[in-house]
């Protein structure tokens, strides 16, 4: 499945929130699929996230969303591109 989604918040480095849930889903939180980023609390979350929101634009690019699986949170495992830039291939390149 994919979709396309303007309105979204990072959560953490590895987890965005939807203002619409994906078809199919109850959980408005996406991840994306084999991008292991620091928990909120853990060091170098913060800085992660900085990393996630430069690859986004700020939170102003709009979104491809490819839908790879669920995990045991409902959550939609994806892989993300921005203006066709693979995003979770980014995130790994700098080390998550």
């Amino acid at each position: 499945m994919k979709f396309r989604r303007t309105k979204y918040k990072i959560h953490d480095p590895d987890t965005l929130r939807l203002k619409r849930r994906l078809p199919g889903f109850s959980n408005p939180f996406i991840r994306l699929s084999n991008v292991y980023g620091p928990e909120k609390f853990q060091p170098g979350a913060q800085k992660a996230k900085k990393q996630l929101s430069k690859l986004l634009n700020n939170g102003k690019c709009p979104i491809r969303i490819k839908v790879d699986a669920r995990d045991r949170y409902n959550r939609a495992l994806v892989t993300l591109s921005c203006n066709r830039r693979n995003v979770n291939k980014a995130m790994r390149n700098l080390g998550y």
